[in-house]
């Protein structure tokens, strides 16, 4: 399975969805905050899942970009990601490109910040 935040609105701060699989509820919630992404997802027992994870663009990096654009794409590159509190290294992406970071999880529940 696959969980992918679209971040495609500016006005919109926050979303959940779920579905009720064969092998039980698939949850996904998110929430844009002052200092970055929050991302709640919920996998059922027996599956996996790869999560696609959006990074932000600040305000302050917006404006950043109007002046130099490779700054602006290291800025991105450079946000810390905390998957249940603790620091996502670059070993446990299986993907990653100039707007996501790709992991893949078991069942479980997971808190992804995105700061």
């Amino acid at each position: 399975m696959r969980i992918r935040t679209h971040l495609i609105s500016t006005h919109l701060t926050s979303a959940e969805g779920e579905y009720k699989s064969p092998y039980g509820e698939i949850k996904s919630k998110w929430q844009k905050t002052d200092s970055g992404l929050i991302l709640e997802v919920i996998i059922p027992a027996n599956t996996t899942a790869r999560i696609q994870i959006p990074l932000i663009e600040h305000t302050s990096l917006a404006k950043k970009s109007l002046l130099n654009q490779k700054e602006n794409t290291a800025a991105l590159f450079g946000q810390k990601v905390l998957v249940n509190g603790e620091i996502l290294n670059d070993e446990d992406l299986v993907g990653q490109d100039k707007k996501s970071k790709t992991i893949t999880v078991d069942a479980g529940s997971y808190i992804i910040e995105v700061k």
